[in-house]
């Protein structure tokens, strides 16, 4: 079975917006500790995106300029194989993104996902009261 959660938000004719990457891969690594997310090339006037981690609340600005290869790779740690990232335009106050949750499988007995019953803080794209 797959859980998942995706959210999406933007202006598809804000042309700064259009600019922005799109997710191209999301896959476990290290037997679902970790999960690898692959971007597309994207071109912006800043270049930089932020990633936001709803479990921890640690953020990530992913600097594209930095990349030779096309495309961006990021590793994120789950929780117990449970994962909750927002990426946000870093550069811009405006309302793009992409936030993706859910559970990596592994075949393995899992437990429940750790933010059951915290209340969602849309503002700052994390859990109110998860420990890191």
């Amino acid at each position: 079975m797959m859980v998942y959660l995706f959210e999406f938000s933007g202006n598809s004719l804000d042309t700064q917006q259009t600019q922005l990457p799109n997710i191209i891969e999301m896959k476990s690594a290290d037997d679902g500790k970790k999960l690898q997310i692959v971007l597309e090339k994207w071109q912006t006037a800043n270049s930089r995106l932020k990633l936001i981690d709803a479990y921890s609340g640690t953020e990530q600005v992913i600097d594209q300029a930095k990349e030779v290869s096309g495309m961006t790779t990021v590793e994120i740690a789950t929780k117990d194989g449970w994962y909750d990232v927002a990426f946000v335009d870093a550069g811009n106050g405006n309302n793009f993104l992409r936030r993706y949750a859910g559970h990596l499988e592994n075949g393995k007995i899992s437990k429940s996902d750790p933010a059951i019953g915290l209340e969602y803080d849309a503002k700052k794209r994390a859990y109110i009261g998860m420990v890191a």
